[in-house]
């Protein structure tokens, strides 16, 4: 995928907060916005706690900690039919099959 286009000044918004980072426009079918690298270097430095699934970091003369939502107690299989219409169209990277 190549990027020609750029957004100055793009804000988000993540568990009550509010950041404003450059975006990169890309043909993303199934997302509206996703946080890379790019997007956090305004937060350096950052503290992440992997065993409680946290990030910690200053902004705006504020301290702010993330946690990760995650929910997997809901995961909805996908027909093999599906997973190759998804595989077709670029919506998916990564298949993890769990026996």
């Amino acid at each position: 995928m190549l990027c020609d286009q750029k957004v100055p000044k793009v804000q988000w918004f993540i568990q009550g907060h509010t950041f404003a980072s450059e975006a990169k426009v890309l043909p993303l079918k199934f997302h509206d916005f996703i946080v890379v690298e790019d997007c956090l270097e305004d937060c350096s430095p950052m503290w992440i706690d992997y065993k409680l699934k946290t990030v910690r970091f200053a902004h705006k003369g504020k301290v702010i900690v993330l946690q990760v939502v995650d929910d997997n107690t809901i995961c909805i299989p996908v027909s093999s039919t599906k997973l190759k219409g998804l595989l077709k169209h670029g919506t998916t990277y990564h298949c993890v099959h769990i026996c």
